[in-house]
């Protein structure tokens, strides 16, 4: 089935492509313009931030940990060597 434009020409498949792709623009640009995507996207933003600095933590929490180990003489590597 083919679609046709106001007057009354059928679409080649390029045309129909382009208007649909400026229906969609001008769609996402409205949405895009709305305070409540902004917002949205700022608290999105904001909580990925926080996870990430909570696996840096993480990550850095674990080094401590072993750095104070090793302070306290806890386990260290042992090698044994055979004496003949």
């Amino acid at each position: 089935m083919s679609e046709e434009n106001k007057q009354g020409d059928t679409l080649s498949w390029e045309e129909h492509f382009k208007a649909g792709m400026d229906g969609l623009k001008t769609e996402m640009r409205e949405t895009l313009e709305s305070r409540d995507t902004l917002n949205t996207v700022r608290k999105h933003g904001k909580a990925a931030l926080k996870e990430a600095l909570l696996a840096w933590r993480s990550l850095l929490d674990g080094a401590i940990e072993k750095i104070d180990e090793n302070e306290k003489g806890g386990p260290q590597r042992v090698t044994k060597i055979k004496i003949e």
